[in-house]
């Protein structure tokens, strides 16, 4: 592997996750950069956004700077058992002040699911972040257990606005719709609570017991369960919390979902799910899980590394010899070390400096 004291965090943490990935059994997937426009027209709905980057092809096709990678490996998903895939990519998406070129390293596997692989996702995703550091938090949810609730008492246009309110944890914005739609308050203050209910996984599978009204959500809870139940046999210590306000992205995710935080990053670095619905739209047998790390949220983490352009800085005088600097560069990388061969020092940081002294190598600590 490159020397890491040379590499960003955010290239360093590819290549651990790359080795990760593949250590489990998910095979690398490549995709172009260019998809074309009419796979994310016939999707747009499970995309975070329907800004799309596009140009015109020489061949006058219109084509798309990839604004995801799911979609690109589902409709190239063959339906000949399970697929494990990992891949590094990059994805074009808008920002606050123009698109810009998102790095991620992520996985999915695509087949028929149960909790075991499930369960190995998730494990995944906790060693993911745990690569990352040790300051680390996986959110968890079950998409169908607050769906179930919503859909049993509220109409489709009541539902979707109640999941808004519950990720946004808006205690006074559900009273609300639940008031406008005649809820009663033994549903109303369920719904509350599901807004307000985040703690340690064990504990909130206990709490959400209390929560269950019908069959679907019974079911969702037991799925989520077993889950955590595998999941704890890969990482007992593992730092899992459930937070049933995530529920709001039901058109993308049909089960299972999560988000990683890690210190010293305000945002996720880590999200991912369950999406049954992605296949069945694409005409695919079976089911769907992945997650995805987003590598540029990483540069901040940067600040704190002692980060140098080169080991070795090597000081060349015009009357050395070209065959002794190429000898003395060759040495130095053939022992892990990154040369940089300059004239002078200039504002080059460097760990060690080094000179020709009559033809030999001499390195200065």
């Amino acid at each position: 592997m490159e020397n890491a004291q040379n590499l960003r965090k955010d290239e360093y943490i590819q290549l651990k996750l790359r080795e990760l990935y593949r250590q489990y059994g998910y095979l690398p997937y490549r995709m172009g950069r260019f998809e074309e426009y009419e796979l994310y027209m016939r999707n747009r709905n499970f995309l975070r956004s329907d800004r799309i980057l596009t140009f015109t092809d020489t061949d006058g096709k219109l084509r798309a700077m990839k604004p995801d990678i799911t979609l690109s490996i589902v409709r190239d998903y063959d339906g000949a058992g399970l697929q494990k895939l990992c891949y590094s990519e990059s994805v074009f998406r808008p920002g606050n002040s123009g698109f810009r070129q998102i790095e991620q390293s992520g996985l999915e596997c695509i087949g028929k699911l149960d909790p075991y692989l499930e369960g190995e996702v998730l494990m995944l995703a906790v060693k993911s972040l745990k690569t990352i550091g040790e300051g680390y938090l996986l959110d968890i949810s079950h998409v169908g257990f607050v769906s179930a609730l919503a859909d049993q008492y509220l109409d489709s246009i009541f539902s979707m606005d109640i999941l808004k309110e519950l990720a946004r944890k808006n205690a006074d914005g559900i009273r609300k719709i639940c008031a406008e739609a005649s809820i009663d308050k033994e549903i109303t203050d369920i719904f509350i609570r599901m807004s307000e209910s985040y703690g340690p996984a064990e504990e909130m599978l206990d709490i959400m017991k209390d929560m269950v009204r019908n069959s679907d959500m019974e079911k969702a809870l037991k799925e989520l369960s077993d889950t955590v139940k595998i999941l704890r046999e890969f990482e007992p210590d593992g730092k899992i919390m459930i937070d049933l306000s995530m529920a709001d992205d039901r058109n993308y995710y049909s089960g299972l979902i999560f988000r990683g935080m890690t210190e010293g990053v305000p945002e996720y670095v880590l999200s991912g799910g369950r999406y049954d619905n992605l296949l069945k739209r694409m005409g695919k047998e079976g089911n769907a899980i992945g997650f995805a790390v987003y590598l540029d949220l990483l540069g901040d983490m940067d600040e704190s590394r002692d980060r140098k352009d080169c080991d070795i800085l090597l000081i060349r005088k015009d009357t050395d010899d070209p065959k002794d600097i190429v000898k003395a560069v060759d040495e130095l990388i053939a022992k892990g070390m990154s040369v940089r061969v300059e004239k002078e020092q200039e504002r080059i940081r460097y760990r060690k400096k080094a000179e020709l002294k009559d033809g030999v190598l001499k390195i200065y600590e």
